[in-house]
């Protein structure tokens, strides 16, 4: 079968990494069921968008598959429509909604062909905007975009060395706190050992300074729009009709929001 589309590098990486369970439930739901939805291809360029995994095994079991064409103006719109069209899926890990977020800080901010980091004053400037704005339309605060961001860097760099390391920290197979991520990036490992090992050992290290340095208070205005948004989710899917098997996960995020809500009231105290 050949498609009347090419897949393109950069838009296939910016996809979180199916878990082993997840795409072996994916495989089957195609097997049994086919692919009810269509892949998403670039019209102007005819580039693959979305469903990446999906087309790899719709290929492996011959099954048939349709598309559907968007207009975007340029790379970087279509980028945007890329991650935002992964940030609104539920089933994202903590580590993928944190690499989306800060790969769309990251890929708007960079002037082409400037090193990330290296901005002059009104290029500063305009990066302050751009994170308001990757802030407000992913729903949370700038300081977490901009950590976002370092996380999303220091994947990258791990990778350049051990490709195999964005897969298994995305999924959770490695856990890497951001400034984990970014200190193990200075070891540059090139293997899964090598970058468990260097996760274990800052583990053990205290934080640079500058990071034990900030105080609670910074903390504050994210934990509020935290807790607001996770109250708008409780309040839409308890409207939504439950189910039996849904009202113990809907008592945990209401035992959530309280714990949230009791942080956000204690570091509020301390301002």
């Amino acid at each position: 079968m050949t498609e009347p589309f090419s897949t393109d590098d950069e838009f296939a990486v910016l996809f979180p990494i199916h878990s082993a369970e997840q795409r072996e439930q994916l495989e089957a739901s195609l097997r049994a069921h086919g692919c009810r939805e269509p892949l998403v291809v670039w019209k102007e360029e005819k580039l693959l968008l979305d469903g990446h995994t999906r087309l790899a095994l719709c290929r492996q079991h011959r099954i048939e598959f349709a598309t559907v064409e968007y207009s975007f103006p340029d790379r970087d719109a279509a980028r945007r429509w890329v991650i935002d069209n992964q940030l609104s899926r539920r089933n994202l890990t903590r580590e993928q909604r944190d690499y989306l977020v800060g790969k769309r800080y990251l890929s708007e901010r960079k002037p082409e062909g400037r090193p990330a980091g290296e901005l002059p004053q009104s290029e500063a400037v305009s990066a302050g905007r751009t994170s308001a704005a990757v802030a407000a339309a992913a729903g949370v605060s700038r300081a977490t975009v901009e950590r976002a961001a370092e996380f999303a860097a220091a994947i990258d760099k791990i990778s350049e060395t051990c490709p195999k390391a964005k897969n298994a920290i995305l999924t959770g197979k490695v856990k890497l706190t951001r400034e984990q991520a970014s200190r193990v990036a200075e070891t540059a490992p090139r293997s899964l050992g090598q970058v468990k090992q260097a996760a274990a050992a800052v583990a053990k290290r205290p934080a640079p300074a500058a990071s034990a340095a900030r105080l609670p208070r910074d903390h504050v205005g994210e934990i509020e729009t935290l807790a607001l948004r996770l109250s708008a989710s409780i309040d839409a899917y308890s409207k939504s009709g439950l189910r039996s098997s849904d009202r113990p996960r809907l008592k945990s995020l209401w035992e959530l929001r309280a714990e949230i809500e009791g942080l956000n009231a204690a570091l509020a105290g301390k301002r």
